[in-house]
């Protein structure tokens, strides 16, 4: 590919959502901006160790968009950029208008393929931690039946109105030597000794759900604790630092499109399970 579409440095370029059919009726648009933000997040049991959220803005060529053979040039704002930091441009295709302001300028050559040209890449603020979704798993023993319960307690975050997308909770458990029961139903690999909870959407709620499974170990040895729960999820329609790019001037016969991409995805989010503090699995 051209050095234009080249990932910036440490990031690759993450492929934007398709338009709608309607809106690339309603515009002969070329581009649009799309900017997602990667969630890392390390915790042990309800307490935060580690927290960021990285985000990669790109100039996405629309599908159906007729072939591109001059400059495309336009400009954008960023607003809201209270809660980033770290702000790195790709020289080649982007300048800073004003380094007192969050306003550039785009000029990109003619695309010799259909990846998303990177604009931009930058993080979130040091000591900031607005948790997508809350994920407390607690592990508790049964040694006389051989048996381990492991509840898990999940919540959205209030302010995320438009809820989450394609959540998965997995977790491993080596010692485990088969899955007794599960609420609800669950995914059970037998090889990998792996447990998965799958949801499509889940709205903020006043209280977690619950989710519960129960496994057996050998006679007298119940299965150790597991490996750290693994939590997968999506947000469209919203950053989770609230960032949004505006379009200022959608460049000759609106080479961009007037509407935006924005969406938050979990990356490394994991939840080291604590040791049982005595209980019994019932």
């Amino acid at each position: 590919p051209s050095p234009q579409h080249r990932p910036l440095r440490n990031g690759t370029a993450a492929p934007p959502a398709a338009p709608t059919r309607s809106a690339q009726r309603k515009e002969a648009a070329a581009y649009q901006l799309t900017v997602q933000e990667t969630i890392t997040a390390l915790f042990d049991g309800a307490k935060v160790r580690q927290f960021k959220a990285i985000g990669e803005l790109h100039a996405a060529q629309l599908e159906g968009a007729v072939d591109i053979k001059e400059l495309s040039a336009f400009k954008f704002a960023l607003e809201r950029t209270d809660k980033t930091s770290n702000l790195q441009l790709n020289g080649k295709v982007l300048r800073r208008q004003s380094e007192s302001t969050f306003d550039f300028a785009v000029a990109l050559t003619p695309p010799s393929n259909n990846e998303p040209v990177p604009l931009l890449r930058y993080s979130s603020i040091p000591n900031w931690a607005p948790i997508p979704l809350k994920v407390v798993p607690q592990w508790s023993l049964n040694s006389a039946q051989g048996a381990a319960r492991l509840v898990v307690l999940i919540l959205t975050h209030p302010n995320l109105k438009q809820g989450l997308r394609d959540i998965a909770l997995r977790i491993t458990v080596p010692d485990a030597k088969a899955l007794i029961s599960a609420d609800p139903n669950a995914i059970w690999d037998e090889e990998t000794h792996e447990l998965a909870w799958e949801l499509a959407h889940l709205m903020p709620e006043k209280a977690p759900r619950r989710y519960t499974a129960t496994f057996r170990g050998s006679p007298g040895a119940p299965p150790g604790t597991p490996q750290p729960l693994r939590v997968q999820f999506r947000c469209e329609g919203t950053t989770l630092t609230n960032l949004t790019p505006r379009p200022t001037d959608r460049g000759r016969e609106g080479q961009l499109s007037a509407s935006v991409v924005r969406r938050f995805v979990a990356g490394k989010y994991e939840i080291a399970v604590p040791p049982p503090n005595g209980s019994a699995a019932s």
